[in-house]
């Protein structure tokens, strides 16, 4: 199994829009949320299936330690799919 870090559960079309094309620091903070979760509910390393920008990679660079004490986080990067296959709601086609 995997998750997005950077997106958050909500149904509502118009936040997961927002969400896709979110900047790196609002990500930034939906991750650093996750992550916190994570870790109240004892999960101790999470397998990211990736985002449109590569916001959670990038966390990951850049703040391996900051609210993360015991996450282990496997980053995909940018998100890809294949036309015509699963992805398109979070990646861009190859």
């Amino acid at each position: 199994p995997h998750v997005h870090l950077a997106w958050s559960e909500t149904p509502d079309p118009e936040k997961r829009r927002r969400q896709f094309y979110a900047a790196y620091e609002k990500s930034r903070k939906r991750i650093l949320r996750h992550v916190r979760s994570c870790l109240e509910w004892g999960v101790v390393a999470v397998r990211d299936g990736g985002d449109h920008h590569g916001h959670v990679l990038r966390y990951k660079l850049e703040n391996p330690l900051e609210g993360n004490p015991g996450v282990r986080i496997r980053a995909a990067g940018r998100a890809i799919y294949h036309e015509g296959r699963y992805g398109a709601i979070i990646g861009s086609p190859v």
